[in-house]
């Protein structure tokens, strides 16, 4: 059998959120992590970022492969720290040819990350409420009032291309999806 030479379909992808302790809160929400440095116990600055970056720049050269980075954000930053962390990361990126993306640019929540966040009261936020509180119930409790209401809210904000694009991502795997695409067939 003869495999076929995919080497220029394959990225190496990558989720930055170094150091953890300032990027993620993991449940914990110390707001007053200063970068650069100290942050779990050990100093962080441009250098010890560009060194914690060594080995997907390490494997990008010896496979000849392009760096994706899908995830990476200051969740636990603040202010000028946060902007200080963005900075020296975006610069490192852009040395090393790293290709990214920025999560989250704009949270729907204060505590998820996001550069924004939108207060409670906007349409975005209540329109992802209703969701929630309609997705998250049993699918086969949903009455017959509440699929409407879902479906509703669906195509109030234009998101039937999901069915098309889950062809491409598998996400039809997924049971929550597979039970929100059966709902939205209908």
């Amino acid at each position: 059998m003869q495999l076929l030479n995919v080497s220029d379909q394959i990225v190496l992808s990558y989720h930055f959120y170094t150091p953890v302790e300032f990027c993620l809160h993991n449940g914990r929400y110390d707001f007053t992590l200063k970068y650069p440095g100290y942050i779990g116990g050990k100093y962080w600055d441009r250098k010890a970022l560009k060194e914690s970056m060594k080995y997907m720049n390490y494997f990008s050269k010896k496979y000849n492969l392009p760096v994706f980075i899908g995830e990476f954000g200051a969740g636990l930053g603040s202010g000028e720290s946060a902007l200080r962390w963005v900075n020296d990361t975006v610069s490192l990126f852009e040395e090393y040819g790293f290709h990214w993306t920025y999560t989250v640019y704009k949270s729907p929540y204060p505590d998820m990350c996001g550069l924004y966040y939108l207060p409670e009261e906007s349409p975005w936020i209540m329109m992802l409420n209703n969701i929630s509180n309609i997705v998250c119930e049993k699918y086969k409790n949903i009455t017959e009032i509440r699929k409407e209401e879902l479906i509703e809210i669906i195509n109030t904000i234009n998101i039937r291309n999901i069915i098309k694009l889950t062809k491409y991502l598998r996400t039809e795997e997924h049971l929550m999806h597979k039970e929100l695409l059966n709902i939205l067939k209908q």
